[in-house]
């Protein structure tokens, strides 16, 4: 949406403000959220935040209060301006875009607060066209799902939520994509959290012997000839679900935080794995290397 912009005459200090009609609020959050990204744990002064935004100060000021209604963690410095803490862990575009690595490949990235299940949007987003590479993320999940439609918990913010949509090489099957999912996001935990993850059954990701992570590969394919239309790769890994938290099984379930010990960000996770995920998609063409791989994994040694 494109705003209008109406001068008003600001008698006090003898020049043009300015006011938006129409304006877009979300388009305009997400803007000043993405700025104070850019200068994590910086003051950001709110002269500076309107005019790279081009409206006035006290628009920007509600944006800020919007965000913090939202839970974003915004500190307000008296006189000086605003600061994003540098813990501070909402999803992110900008961040998760920052964290890419694709070589140039472009992603439609979608985030959404609260969805059913991250896969269905995807799933309903490649029904309508959307290209290969869109990926949606979420902060919670109200249906999440795993292997034999399972249930899987998605609380608030505690999780790394997201689905990959792919369009596979003719004669791929959906074993090589379930191992394709595996190699990609054990490879993601060990660059951006040092952990050597294993894989257990299809479908479930450990830290030692507990579940870190779920994978749900869900596919539309042809009947008669067995091919792969388009796929969605699902992705939940656990990040700040503590061990004693009601969401998490303590004798069977773990975290990042809890494997790691420090804080991790989950909008730069995502950024990895789907720099992983592209990194290794030739392997779909290579089979006995991603099938080498995934058996290492298996086994608990790192591919």
């Amino acid at each position: 949406m494109y705003a209008v912009l109406l001068k008003a005459a600001d008698g006090r200090r003898g020049k043009n403000s300015f006011a938006y009609k129409g304006r877009d609020e979300n388009l305009a959050r997400e803007q000043v959220l993405e700025i104070l990204e850019a200068q994590k744990g910086k003051v950001v002064s709110g002269l500076e935040l309107a005019k790279q935004l081009g409206v006035t100060r006290s628009a920007v000021w509600k944006d800020i209060q919007a965000l913090r209604a939202q839970g974003v963690d915004i500190r307000s410095i008296k006189k000086t301006g605003y600061c994003l803490q540098e813990n501070s862990d909402i999803l992110s575009a900008f961040r998760i875009r920052s964290s890419l690595q694709l070589d140039g490949q472009q992603i439609q990235l979608h985030l959404q607060k609260k969805v059913d299940s991250t896969n269905q949007r995807i799933l309903c987003l490649a029904l309508e066209g959307a290209p290969g590479w869109s990926v949606c993320a979420a902060e919670e999940q109200t249906a999440g799902r795993g292997h034999a439609g399972r249930a899987f918990r998605s609380p608030h913010g505690k999780g790394a939520y997201c689905s990959i949509l792919l369009y596979p090489p003719q004669g791929v099957f959906g074993r090589e994509l379930t191992m394709l999912a595996a190699v990609s996001v054990c490879d993601a935990l060990s660059r951006y959290a040092g952990i050597e993850a294993s894989v257990r059954g299809s479908d479930d990701i450990l830290c030692g012997n507990k579940k870190l992570c779920g994978i749900l590969c869900e596919a539309l394919t042809e009947c008669e000839s067995g091919r792969i239309q388009f796929a969605a790769l699902g992705f939940g890994i656990n990040v700040y679900t503590p061990p004693s938290s009601p969401e998490c099984d303590e004798q069977f379930e773990t975290s990042l935080f809890a494997c790691t010990g420090r804080y991790c960000n989950r909008s730069e996770l995502i950024g990895s794995l789907i720099s992983s995920l592209y990194a290794h998609f030739g392997l779909l063409l290579c089979r006995e290397e991603l099938e080498k791989r995934y058996q290492q994994l298996n086994q608990g040694s790192p591919a």
